[in-house]
């Protein structure tokens, strides 16, 4: 790990394969695992964990309408996007 940490500014742009070749190049046994070392790092990016999951004390529940449905035709079911994207909100465009 901490030939890692003095490689990885140099070489930032080396995946977890390439980076366990370059180690091997260097006479570093290295192995290609899980995501332990993107774990160790705390580089899980922005997407919540499980322990984000589970709603609020006292929030309201929605019963999910669709259990016992059965869609036998074209346009019996419809559905909507409602994915947010973050922006800058002190930009122009």
């Amino acid at each position: 790990m901490r030939r890692i940490d003095e490689l990885f500014p140099q070489i930032s742009f080396l995946r977890r394969r390439q980076m366990a070749r370059q180690l091997r190049r260097e006479g570093i046994s290295a192995a290609v695992t899980g995501s332990a070392p993107d774990a160790a790092d705390g580089a899980g990016g922005d997407l919540p964990g499980a322990e984000n999951q589970h709603a609020a004390p006292g929030a309201p529940g929605y019963p999910y309408l669709l259990r016992n449905l059965t869609v036998v035709r074209p346009d019996h079911v419809w559905c909507a996007d409602i994915t947010t994207s973050r922006f800058d909100a002190g930009s122009s465009t």
